[in-house]
């Protein structure tokens, strides 16, 4: 049985973002359930820094870190230390 999409069923089809998590709509790197899970909407790009923390917002997703709560958790910080002769 097939079903006629019309202007009046079409709102209660799934979207390609709750079908593909990956799925980028806007194109700008940003999975669009992860846009809407941190910032609510789809207005946030991949190179900006909603919080100021330094890092990109694809960076805090490839990361795994929350885009909107400053210094992200589990930041690995590096230290060099030159040995003394």
């Amino acid at each position: 049985m097939c079903h006629q999409i019309t202007s009046q069923n079409r709102s209660s089809l799934p979207t390609n973002s709750a079908i593909e998590p990956q799925y980028d709509g806007d194109g700008d790197g940003l999975p669009d359930l992860w846009e809407r899970k941190y910032f609510g909407n789809l207005s946030q790009t991949g190179g900006g820094d909603f919080e100021g923390d330094g890092l990109t917002n694809l960076q805090e997703y490839q990361t795994g870190s929350n885009p909107t709560a400053g210094d992200p958790a589990g930041a690995a910080w590096l230290i060099l230390f030159t040995p003394l002769q």
